[in-house]
């Protein structure tokens, strides 16, 4: 007598279209703090600028000492206990509000928000290239949506944000896919590219060439999403999430947010209303991720990535010491991980 047929399980089919979207080079892969992170060494410390509130705290810390909120100190005090209790808050809102106050204050100082961002996320440096060297070798446009160089120092991808679009159509045209990395929400190099506060959103928001090329994304190609946590609860991607909803309707090809296991019921509930985004799980713990993203990539018959080039520890020394003594409620590791 036959055996039973076995169906597969429904991450085994999601995983399955991924692998094929891999071999036709029809992939997006969207990165998110959590890959930064993933790329450090723990064992000295997560630099709190990784994370949105991290860079936050560090900016009005910034200010408070620069002297930029106020000449006054009652004023500067109070002024900085509100915006302190903004980042604490944490949800989008006051965050992005938080911000808009911060970068005004940096602006009183010529050129201060750019040494800001030099001496902060520009002293990032990998140790540990594993993760990003496998989600480089599963081919595709690479995206990512944090401000710093990681994804360039070990592919040896030159960056573009936003901004540059031009530049990036040129290279997709001539399918030199691997060329580039594109900074959806800015690149540290260049400080007016930053999607950070109201006024930056709302230009992006404004950008119809940006939006154009989300959606192109998103009707010809496979978006997978590795690192992004709360990243759907960001008003720029909010824009795209109901745009997909009515896009996508009726379509047969879904994008998809690797998660762990124990991630994803609370996934399911988050995106409920859009059904064409859907979990990927990649295992039970964060360390399951990179051995996950290599067999994806072997089983679409892909090329082992190149090693990646030999550049200084995670942290430049002597650079900030101050970022790498992580205050328990100033940073969670467990929020930030790739989800």
């Amino acid at each position: 007598m036959d055996a039973p047929l076995q169906l597969r399980s429904e991450n085994e089919v999601r995983r399955t279209q991924v692998v094929d979207s891999i071999r036709d080079e029809n992939l997006v892969v969207v990165v998110g703090t959590g890959v930064s992170i993933g790329s450090l060494d723990h064992t000295v410390g997560i630099p709190e600028v990784v994370s949105w509130q991290g860079l936050l705290r560090n900016g009005l810390a910034r200010c408070h000492h620069l002297g930029l909120i106020s000449d006054k100190t009652l004023i500067s005090d109070k002024a900085r206990d509100i915006v302190e209790a903004e980042i604490e808050e944490g949800s989008v809102e006051f965050l992005i509000g938080a911000a808009q106050k911060i970068t005004g204050w940096l602006a009183k100082r010529e050129g201060e928000k750019g040494y800001w961002l030099e001496e902060t996320i520009g002293q990032l440096r990998f140790s540990k290239p594993a993760l990003i060297e496998a989600i480089a070798g599963l081919g595709g446009v690479l995206a990512t949506l944090n401000y710093d160089s990681l994804l360039t120092q070990v592919t040896g991808r030159k960056a573009y944000h936003w901004g540059e679009l031009a530049v990036v159509n040129e290279l997709l045209r001539k399918k030199q896919v691997r060329e580039f990395i594109l900074h959806l929400h800015g690149y540290w190099e260049a400080p007016e590219s930053l999607i950070l506060d109201w006024k930056s959103y709302d230009t992006i928001s404004n950008n119809e060439k940006t939006h154009q090329h989300l959606r192109d994304f998103t009707i010809s190609r496979t978006l997978l999403f590795i690192g992004c946590g709360d990243t759907f609860m960001d008003p720029n991607l909010q824009t795209w999430l109901r745009w997909s909803k009515s896009a996508m309707s009726g379509e047969k090809h879904r994008h998809y947010i690797l998660c762990r296991a124990g991630d994803q019921q609370n996934l399911y509930r988050k995106l409920l209303e859009y059904g064409h985004l859907a979990p990927l799980v990649y295992g039970e713990t964060y360390e399951e991720l990179e051995p996950f993203l290599v067999r994806l990539a072997h089983d679409a018959d892909l090329a082992t990535p190149a090693a990646a080039p030999a550049v200084s520890p995670s942290v430049a020394p002597n650079v900030v010491p101050d970022l790498v003594g992580i205050p328990s409620k100033a940073f969670r590791l467990s929020d930030q991980w790739p989800r």
